[in-house]
């Protein structure tokens, strides 16, 4: 994803909690020493509704954590460790326990990322070899099973479980939490500023790129608590519905061909809602919050999907 900011020479103002001078800057640098671990739970809350049916919630959680390798004037080098989260799917939840135990140990990821000096992140080190050693983990994991069971429903299983799962896309998902975790490290914030931007991210599975306008703000900043808190609203710029409309032509059945009028009459809105807490005197997030609304209008029903993903620092 690719962020671009245009800051205006026009300031607009939003006042931040409990403050009143215009003029204090906050400057969010990393400062964690070398050796450094700090542990994350991550909740995620999905709801699923339409105007005719009543809303259902599934939620699932998991942990990971970060330690600081390597520290010097320019760099930091940190790893990322995380078990991947396979029981998520109720099949993988009901095998024997000693099979559990190496999906376990086979599925547990761990890479190292850099930033720079002020911990805005910078890359994920190695990605292509740690995509080759996932793709041989799954193709291990596949071999162990093969010898330990005969039930074939469960190999069948297992084998397309491991199929549907891209290395590169893993990596991907994972990293979200990293580019959460440093999003607004190395910025300075003037605390009654509101921060316009333009953004351009590819839209999965249409693979075409969208437009969002935003804006980032101060939610509240307690000096004496080295507590800062951001805001990032967002929303889709222009007709979303005409690319979806695009793609869906692209792959339709020619013996059923989309009726375009129909698929028009949708209307598609995207929200996104962010919220990055952080310790200011440290550099460190404590608890993110990134809270995604898609609502469909159509002809007699509309639909609602909210994903929340929340991360929290764990203190110990």
């Amino acid at each position: 994803m690719k962020r671009l900011l245009f800051l205006i020479a026009t300031i607009l103002f939003n006042f931040c909690y409990a403050q009143t001078d215009s003029t204090k800057i906050v400057n969010l640098i990393s400062y964690i020493p070398k050796g450094e671990t700090l542990n994350y739970s991550v909740l995620k809350t999905s709801i699923d509704s339409s105007s005719t049916k009543d809303a259902k919630t599934t939620e699932n959680s998991f942990n990971f954590k970060i330690t600081v390798k390597d520290s010097t004037d320019s760099n930091y080098i940190i790893s990322y460790y995380r078990t991947l989260d396979v029981f998520a799917t109720p099949q993988l939840s009901n095998l024997e326990e000693s099979i559990q135990q190496k999906l376990i140990e086979l599925s547990t990821i761990q890479f190292d990322y850099e930033t720079d000096e002020l911990g805005i992140f910078k890359r994920i080190i190695n990605e292509v070899i740690l995509s080759e050693k996932i793709s041989a983990d799954f193709e291990a994991l596949l071999n162990i099973l093969s010898a330990e069971t005969n039930d074939e429903k469960t190999l069948e299983f297992i084998k397309e479980f491991i199929g549907s799962i891209d290395p590169t896309t893993l990596i991907s998902a994972y990293a979200q939490d990293v580019q959460a975790l440093h999003f607004a490290l190395g910025g300075s914030f003037n605390i009654q500023d509101t921060i316009p931007f333009e953004e351009e991210m590819v839209a999965p599975l249409l693979n075409t790129p969208i437009a969002l306008n935003g804006v980032l703000y101060c939610d509240e900043y307690d000096e004496e608590n080295n507590y800062f808190s951001l805001i990032e609203e967002k929303t889709i710029e222009g007709d979303f519905m005409e690319k979806v409309f695009d793609f869906f032509k692209k792959y339709e059945n020619k013996e059923k061909p989309i009726d375009e009028n129909e698929l028009k009459g949708f209307n598609m809105d995207i929200y996104l809602h962010n919220t990055y807490q952080y310790n200011s005197l440290y550099g460190v997030a404590t608890y993110i919050e990134l809270y995604r609304e898609v609502t469909v209008d159509g002809k007699g029903e509309s639909f609602k999907r909210i994903d929340i993903y929340e991360i929290s620092l764990v203190e110990e």
